[in-house]
């Protein structure tokens, strides 16, 4: 065995050496090909600004002359320039207007007011006294839709006084006629770039691009400064792609031809070789294997006999185990899964529930505010305010039970924007406020007067920790005890945000317990309500949020928590404005252009939820709403009052939202009316489930009035009732 061992690892290592050599060789002849070919190449671009650059300098000194365009045309006609390699010849005086444009058979004239003032190669020739060629960056003409690049040269009379310039404009397909019959591969690409670093024209697989790009990180200046030719080894700064570089610098031009060739093309050539090399190999060991196989066959046959029985007796035994095994692993996956569904049950009921009646604290605060026949107070809208945020935090505490399975399975989403932490720690310092004064225990936020960076971060995350943390802070503080929030910018460009108490503190053996899930180190853990893991969420919370967390507590003394988030940047003026002009817009339901009443039909069963829609569209004289307590009624409501849309609950009695919504979707008579679904129903299968059910919109409780508003507007915006609008998105 040592012997075969030794003889395939001789067979495979030399197939290995032979194919290394073959790729080196194929890699080595196309560097020279390449070499050539950017010579030829440089040759071929250089006669062709030879051209242009005599034929322009002819039609400079006739101009000269006799200071007359006539003098020009006449040459253009009796000489007219290749049309193959020019697209035509320009004359602008000194302010840089065009004042002949010709090909040599026809002339045309520019268009009044334009001007070549702004442009880089007017620019180079007016403030440049030596007389030097400017090559242009290639670029389409607006007239004859050619890519061409210019080659440009000074007018100046005798006393040296700029009058102009004349440039010849050069057709990239004769640039680049060598390399589009010469070129190495579909990768390939050739490239002339100007001594500024800026490429002037380029052609790749991808056809003409990177023109006008800054390659200052190129090897090229490199190797260009050693030598005016040679070649390198760099991944493309254009498209990415690794290649072999030949370069050559033209003698009578500021201009660099350059070859790229792909190094995945060329080891394609060696494919063949390579598989054959392997397959040879792999023939080889195939041979040497089958021969010692053979060999030993003799010797174990009679071994085989009581090994094979051995092996059978082993086989059962195992099989036996593993059946068991595998009716264990189906029993735990089976009660694994049952748990599974019915944490998801208990989650979608729990949303559920917990969502309707906060649709109506949270509908009717927001309707409150919105009403403008009945505006509130100064103090009433406060009281509003601290009601929606009330309410509001509450539905975020639910959406974050939702969420557990996603933090279990390491799917949290998170929205990081970039807002100012001053609300959010004034929030907190009010309700720990509340919280603490049954205790008397006193709550400073120093925070208030400082200027504070903004934080990038999830808001409802930073909302939750800092809750957390306060709440901590006082359920472990002793009576009469204070609280600290402060906040201040470290030098790693974070913000530090810490809570201090005067609590009974944690003693140094149960310090690295701290963030354990499930461990409560009070010394009165009984009598202080928690789960144990709100330390351990936050925690998670902050890592994810690319922050830190960290405490420093002593016994009897106290303890200070902290968190460090990350510095963001400030958010554009326009963006908030836009924000603001939304929702006031989305306040209101224009009226139809005809004057006609818009009908809408809502099926709900919470009659809560009902008197908070009528209350809605109470101050909406175009709408005419109309209530049905069950998906049964609504279906007959909509089949003879064929309503402009329809607003659909999902956990109806009897037949719910979802097959409801299916079945007008079946009848011809109200298939084409939009269905939009209001509903406590959250989860992401209940909301995937409904969007395959035909609903144009998916709106979940508690409502957002404004954004409501604005999905029934978008619904409302046609006068055809028959006629569908586009389901939203």
């Amino acid at each position: 065995m040592i012997g075969l061992f030794l003889l395939l690892t001789v067979v495979w290592g030399s197939a290995y050496q032979v194919n290394i050599q073959t790729k080196q060789s194929a890699i080595d002849e196309a560097a020279a090909r390449a070499k050539w070919l950017t010579v030829f190449f440089s040759s071929s671009v250089e006669s062709t600004l030879s051209y242009a650059d005599d034929y322009i300098k002819t039609l400079r000194r006739n101009y000269l002359k006799e200071h007359s365009l006539e003098a020009i045309r006449q040459h253009l006609k009796a000489i007219p320039p290749n049309k193959n390699i020019l697209s035509h010849i320009t004359l602008m005086n000194a302010n840089g207007v065009p004042v002949l444009i010709s090909d040599g058979r026809k002339e045309r004239k520019a268009k009044p007011g334009t001007h070549a003032r702004d442009r880089g190669y007017f620019k180079f020739q007016r403030s440049n006294a030596q007389d030097s060629v400017f090559i242009s960056l290639a670029r389409k003409g607006r007239n004859t839709g050619l890519v061409t690049v210019r080659l440009v040269r000074r007018i100046t009379d005798n006393d040296g006084k700029f009058l102009g310039v004349i440039f010849a404009a050069i057709k990239e397909t004769q640039l680049l006629e060598f390399f589009n019959t010469t070129r190495m591969g579909p990768n390939s690409s050739a490239t002339l770039v100007g001594l500024d670093m800026r490429i002037r024209l380029r052609k790749s697989h991808r056809g003409l691009d990177g023109i006008g790009k800054n390659i200052s990180k190129s090897k090229l200046w490199m190797h260009l400064k050693k030598s005016p030719a040679g070649l390198y080894r760099q991944t493309s700064i254009v498209d990415g792609i690794p290649r072999l570089w030949t370069y050559q610098r033209l003698a009578n031009f500021p201009l660099v031809s350059v070859i790229g060739t792909a190094r995945p093309d060329v080891l394609q050539t060696t494919v063949a070789s390579i598989r054959n090399t392997y397959g040879i190999s792999a023939l080889i060991s195939l041979i040497a294997i089958i021969l010692v196989i053979l060999a030993f066959r003799e010797i174990a046959a009679s071994k085989r006999i009581a090994r094979e029985a051995a092996e059978l007796r082993r086989t059962e035994q195992e099989l036996k185990a593993r059946n068991e095994l595998l009716q264990r692993l189906d029993a735990a996956l089976q009660e694994a899964e049952a748990a599974n569904r019915a944490k998801s049950d208990f989650l979608s009921s729990m949303s559920h529930e917990l969502r309707t009646p906060l649709n109506a604290v949270l509908g009717f605060a927001q309707l409150m505010s919105l009403n403008p026949k009945e505006p509130l107070t100064d103090k009433q809208k406060d009281a509003v305010k601290m009601i929606t945020n009330g309410g509001q935090h509450l539905l975020d505490l639910i959406n974050q039970v939702l969420e557990l399975s996603k933090i279990e399975a390491g799917k949290l989403d998170l929205s990081i924007e970039s807002f100012s932490p001053k609300p959010v720690l004034e929030e907190s310092f009010a309700l720990a406020n509340k919280m603490a004064e049954p205790r008397s225990i006193s709550v400073n936020n120093l925070s208030s007067e400082k200027s504070l960076p903004l934080i990038r971060a999830d808001l409802t995350r930073v909302k939750q920790v800092m809750l957390n943390l306060l709440s901590n802070a006082v359920k472990y503080n002793r009576d009469g005890g204070s609280i600290t929030i402060d906040a201040e910018q470290t030098d790693g460009q974070t913000l530090r945000i810490s809570i201090r108490d005067t609590g009974q503190g944690i003693s140094d053996k149960d310090q690295k317990r701290v963030f354990e899930p499930f461990e409560r180190l009070s010394r009165n853990n009984a009598e202080t309500e928690g789960t144990g893991i709100g330390l351990t969420i936050s925690k998670q919370l902050i890592e994810l949020m690319g922050g830190t967390v960290g405490f420093d507590s002593k016994l009897n003394e106290g303890s200070v928590f902290w968190v460090e988030l990350p510095i963001g940047d400030a958010p554009s003026p326009s963006d908030n404005q836009t924000r603001l002009d939304q929702i006031e817009k989305a306040g209101q339901i224009e009226s139809s252009p005809s004057g006609r009443t818009h009908r809408i039909l809502y099926v709900e069963d919470n009659e809560t939820n009902v008197e908070l829609m009528k209350s809605i569209f109470d101050v909406h004289d175009s709408i005419e709403l109309l209530i049905a307590p069950d998906g049964e009624q609504g279906i007959d409501m909509a089949m003879s009052l064929q309503p402009d849309l329809i607003l659909m609950d999902i956990g109806l009695p009897g037949i719910d939202g979802i097959h409801a919504t299916q079945a007008l979707k079946q009848m011809s008579a109200t298939k084409d009316i939009l269905v939009v679904a209001i509903t406590a129903a959250a989860m992401k299968h209940e909301v995937e489930r409904a969007k395959d059910a035909g609903f144009a919109a998916y709106l979940t409780k508690p409502i957002d009035v404004p954004e409501t508003l604005r999905v029934i507007q978008k619904y409302l915006a046609s006068d055809n009732p028959s006629e569908p609008n586009t389901p939203s998105e």
